[in-house]
């Protein structure tokens, strides 16, 4: 199992079974890590949020859900790219995935802010990034950057960044990383 999945399965198992866990997977695709973590986890009242910014997915997604009567997943297409693009409420949610996209996005500032938009504070992004292994799906080369720019980059978003214990963590490879960045400063708009 990717530490992904069981570092994102122990923090779901930790919430309060009394309360409505509210996830979003951004850049979801097939959305793997999504669905397998509600088959094995045993907090139920959890509200899926996946996005994408591809519709074929989107409409493979919607056609899983209403298949396997997943009640409780909602497929968005979304371009994550920008405040208020992913149409997600304002401080509305726990956890954020960030699986495989990062490398992708042209403007990561305006991702993190959207990010910081719509988590709680003190929610949650587990971030992972394995950009080798897209082979030639990395389009351009100039996206990709390092575990350490990327954790400072969202550092001087206002997360705070729980680095994975060395055992835990994939091997070293400045291809493909993972971390748990927490929302630590509340989201304030620019008027300027």
């Amino acid at each position: 199992m990717l530490n992904l999945q069981k570092v994102l399965r122990d923090e779901v198992e930790s919430f309060d079974k009394e309360k409505t866990l509210q996830l979003a997977d951004f850049g979801a695709g097939i959305s793997n890590t999504t669905f397998d973590l509600y088959l094995e986890s045993k907090n139920k009242n959890i509200s899926f949020f996946l996005l994408d910014i591809d519709q074929k997915v989107i409409d493979i997604l919607n056609k899983k859900i209403k298949d396997d009567k997943l009640n409780n997943f909602i497929a968005v297409w979304a371009n994550v790219e920008g405040i208020n693009n992913s149409r997600l409420k304002d401080l509305s949610l726990d956890i954020a995935i960030v699986e495989n996209l990062f490398h992708f996005l042209k403007n990561k500032k305006s991702f993190l802010l959207e990010l910081k938009r719509v988590l709680k504070p003190g929610g949650k992004v587990f971030f992972l990034d394995n950009h080798k292994a897209m082979g030639k799906s990395v389009f351009n080369q100039r996206l990709i950057t390092t575990q350490k720019a990327v954790e400072k980059l969202f550092e001087e978003a206002g997360f705070l960044v729980y680095p994975i214990k060395e055992e835990e963590n994939f091997e070293k490879d400045l291809h493909k990383y993972f971390f748990v960045a927490e929302n630590v400063q509340k989201f304030k708009i620019n008027n300027n």
